[in-house]
């Protein structure tokens, strides 16, 4: 005890010196409710709520009601929780929506409002994001939502919330809450008479049980002993259930004593039985009519005497109106949460029905749109081939005219030819190419062996003779690329271009520097740009376009 005040102490210290400027530690104080929720209910009564801004007074509320359930303290108001979830539901993007939403659930489970708190239950499995890092809230929203729909008396409804809890538990590695929800599930399923199925699970549940206390593991065998019972191995049943009325939670008393009592009357050990029974007929408990069944049971009529029996009549009387009271408004509180539970199933179910609705809507248009976008490029790509086709009819046309209508003469050659130089360009110089980036060496001659092997002349600084085949192969691989080359240049230079004044077009082509192409063909520096300049004058003619001859070469 002393050691616990002095945590406590210690931690709250701890707060005090780490909040200046109202900032509290929270982070620290939700590592402290997992370890121990008893010293984080000390520390957040310990801060004062009215230097906190309305978040971290929200928050500061919400982890003390979270504190306080994982310390087992039954919660008996909801005025905390209502403004707390007030705050949240206005909040929606906050990561502490669904946790606030959980703890409504169960604020009202505790208060007995169960139509509230599988509301709240529910809602909250609704906004819980499907992440890592909400497995813990997720799987215990789904275990208490089986819960709830158990004690509600709607047991087939609780098992698919209770098996999804446990996937969650099984990819969690989370084996403390596991065990509950096997326990649980098990009885569940001896509810709804699948006993097969409350067996495996009752199994599994004993399997993980023994890192719990004895007590925990008289719970899961009390569960065993009614599953044999039930299945009418009496034998069985008895040797498990031998001595565990003394070993269950107080809690669980009066139900192992109903079990036991019924076990061992049919198993004609009845003085046992009629201890049992007489035990339940004295209490509060909601077993008191099954000790009054089996004290007034006939294979007890000659152990229990008469005057006994007239004794426990009007004390039997009583039990039966209490009870049929109480089942009535059980009863109708029942139906209310039925009633409700319905109508969320039913909602939702509506709000999924519409969300695959608008989900199928969208998937059609996107596909109608994707199938016209596809048309109208096709029909487009069709009209552009069209196009391409007549005009080069249209050409091939014209140049046929002018062929049949005009006499070879020499100077019918050079007007043809001025026209072909001004077309070529004038095409270089259209407002079209101008306005398009620089024209670069085509990838297809970068990537080409004769280029490497360029590359590797000039890297061992080694010449090219003019005789070298290399050259006829470049401009080959040039020929390629623009089968109109060697024409074009021509016509530009009126047929004037040397050999020489060639084999530079060639480098400028591949991208040649003129440094590069003075160790290529062996010249100066000097010599190059002479015969850049004169190659320029033959197509430009006059006027200073030097830097005009690369971009017109790499366009041809």
């Amino acid at each position: 005890m002393i050691k616990t005040l002095l945590i406590s102490a210690l931690s709250i210290l701890f707060i005090a010196c780490s909040h200046r400027g109202n900032v509290v530690d929270f982070d620290y104080i939700e590592k402290v409710i997992s370890d121990s929720p008893e010293r984080a209910i000390v520390i957040l009564d310990s801060i004062d709520r009215s230097s906190l801004t309305e978040a971290d007074r929200h928050l500061a509320d919400l982890l003390s009601i979270e504190s306080r359930d994982k310390a087992y303290i039954t919660h008996t108001s909801d005025s905390l929780v209502l403004d707390v979830m007030d705050y949240y539901s206005s909040h929606k993007d906050d990561r502490l929506y669904p946790l606030a939403l959980y703890y409504g659930g169960r604020v009202y489970s505790d208060l007995g409002d169960y139509p509230t708190a599988l509301r709240y239950f529910q809602s909250a499995l609704d906004v819980i994001p499907d992440d890592t890092d909400n497995l813990e809230l997720k799987s215990a929203a789904l275990s208490q939502t089986g819960r709830l729909l158990d004690n509600l008396k709607l047991h087939s409804d609780a098992i698919p919330y209770l098996e999804k809890s446990i996937e969650i538990g099984k990819q969690s590695g989370d084996t403390f809450n596991l065990t509950y929800d096997y326990s649980l599930l098990s009885q569940v399923n001896i509810k709804v008479g699948n006993l097969p199925a409350a067996r495996k699970y009752n199994a599994e549940a004993i399997r993980l049980a023994t890192a719990l206390s004895e007590i925990e593991q008289a719970d899961m065998a009390l569960e065993l002993a009614s599953i044999l019972h039930r299945e009418h191995k009496t034998d069985s049943a008895l040797m498990v259930i031998r001595g565990l009325p003394d070993k269950v939670d107080p809690l669980c008393r009066n139900y192992s004593l109903a079990i036991a009592a019924q076990i061992y009357l049919d198993a004609n050990v009845q003085d046992t039985a009629y201890i049992y029974a007489r035990q339940l007929a004295m209490s509060n408990s909601p077993y008191k009519r099954t000790g009054f069944k089996i004290m007034f049971s006939p294979k007890l009529k000659g152990l229990v005497p008469k005057d006994t029996l007239l004794f426990y009549q009007p004390i039997y009387d009583r039990a039966i109106e209490n009870y049929l009271d109480t089942y009535e408004a059980s009863e109708a509180i029942i139906q209310n949460s039925q009633y409700n539970y319905q109508l969320h199933v039913r909602e939702k179910e509506k709000a999924e029905a519409g969300k695959n609705k608008l989900y199928l809507l969208v998937c059609i248009i996107s596909v109608l749109a994707a199938l016209a976008v596809i048309g109208l490029l096709w029909l487009r790509m069709r009209n552009l081939r069209e196009i391409v086709r007549l005009q080069m009819t249209l050409d091939t046309l014209r140049d046929f005219r002018q062929n049949q209508n005009m006499e070879p003469t020499g100077s019918t050659v050079n007007t043809q030819q001025e026209i072909l130089r001004k077309k070529i360009l004038h095409e270089f110089n259209s407002p079209k190419q101008v306005g398009c980036n620089s024209p670069v060496v085509k990838e297809s001659i970068i990537l080409s062996d004769i280029y490497q092997r360029l590359e590797n002349f000039i890297a061992k600084n080694k010449s090219i003779p003019d005789s070298d085949g290399l050259w006829e192969e470049l401009a080959q691989l040039i020929a390629v690329d623009s089968p109109e080359f060697r024409t074009r240049l021509n016509t530009l230079t009126n047929c004037k271009i040397t050999d020489s004044e060639f084999r530079v077009a060639l480098l400028i082509r591949c991208g040649i520097s003129p440094s590069s192409m003075a160790i290529l063909l062996n010249r100066t520096k000097s010599t190059i740009s002479s015969r850049r300049s004169t190659l320029s004058y033959k197509i430009f003619g006059s006027g200073n376009n030097i830097k005009l001859l690369n971009p017109l070469i790499l366009f041809l």
